[in-house]
């Protein structure tokens, strides 16, 4: 019997903890190994590759999260099976599969080329931000990978993890910190605890210390990466769970278990307040086991959350949508 919407959905959101858990593991990891004298000098000579050589980086600093979509694509193509296909046929889920193994591969390739490429973009935001400010090479260095808490002993705040966005948004708040702008009261994913110290300093004209300012961004800086990571969370799993159902199915068709004419691939949005409109018009669409979906903007998806024909981010990133299979059995039965 296949998996009903809310036992899809049930797994989504543990693979979704997983990959973001994973994430977030190797963000740490990046600033546990942060040199800051190099860094401080590094930022003090402008050298983009020697900055993220001593904040932490390295060629496998994301493979926790690469590891973790590994496992989310293989569980996912196991439970679509276990699902969809009869125990009578005995099949199991081949993650081994060259076609599974290059969709990994290319996947995870894109997606760390990608956060690598922000993650310069970001580090540039805040360079920028301090020589416009005058803020000497120390102050950034610790923008950029954080400043140990004295509660944990490890680094908290910093921009690593965030994108330029949200590597903006922090130095746009430590400047409405600065200068007693009240605007900052704007930020949804400020800590508000914060915020009586912050009308005091602005009610009475008086400066923030930097000390106070640096825990005060710091910890808006936490959220921006939690929201990030969570963000990252849902739309790999997503990709992941959908790429690993049809997968699964083209090795029914593959195994000669039911030819492709007897697959049906629906497509299921969540038709709330939150769905992105070129989706909600796909509610219901039917298409064979290799047909695109076909957005209500026009861009081709072969599911929810594929960009491999040209869809954009926007039609990817925290996407809640699903693909429902159907196999007609009957038509399984006659052709055997």
């Amino acid at each position: 019997m296949p998996a009903t919407r809310r036992e899809i959905l049930q797994l989504l959101e543990r693979l979704e903890e997983s990959i973001r858990a994973a994430y977030m593991a190797d963000v740490f990891d990046i600033t546990d190994r942060a040199q800051i004298a190099a860094l401080e000098r590094a930022v003090a000579a402008g050298d983009e590759a020697a900055i993220l050589r001593a904040a932490g980086f390295r060629p496998g600093s994301w493979t926790q999260m690469t590891e973790a979509i590994r496992n989310s694509y293989i569980e996912a193509g196991i439970a679509t099976v276990a699902a969809d296909v009869p125990f009578r046929f005995g099949m199991d889920f081949d993650w081994r599969n060259p076609r599974a193994e290059a969709w990994l591969r290319q996947h995870s390739s894109q997606l760390v080329t990608l956060i690598n490429a922000e993650q310069r973009e970001a580090i540039q935001e805040v360079l920028q931000a301090g020589l416009v400010t005058g803020r000497n090479p120390r102050n950034v260095a610790l923008d950029i990978v954080g400043r140990v808490s004295p509660q944990t002993g490890r680094r908290a705040g910093g921009i690593v993890g965030l994108n330029a966005p949200q590597a903006q948004a922090a130095m746009n708040a430590r400047g409405e910190l600065e200068n007693l702008n009240s605007n900052y009261f704007t930020r949804q994913r400020r800590d508000r605890r914060f915020d009586s110290i912050v009308r005091k300093a602005i009610a009475t004209e008086t400066a923030l210390p930097q000390t106070d300012i640096n825990r005060i961004v710091g910890r808006y800086e936490d959220r921006l990466l939690e929201l990030r990571g969570t963000t990252i969370g849902r739309t790999e799993a997503l990709a992941s769970l959908n790429e690993a159902s049809d997968e699964s199915l083209r090795q029914v068709v593959d195994q000669g278990l039911a030819p492709p004419s007897a697959i049906e691939r629906i497509w299921d949005a969540t038709m709330d307040a939150r769905t992105r409109p070129s989706h909600a018009s796909m509610e219901g669409q039917n298409r064979g086991l290799n047909e695109p979906f076909v957005t209500g903007d026009g861009a081709l998806m072969m599911h929810p959350g594929d960009t491999s024909l040209g869809a954009g981010a926007g039609d990817v990133i925290n996407c809640r949508c699903i693909v429902k299979h159907k196999i007609d059995f009957v038509a399984v039965e006659l052709a055997a």
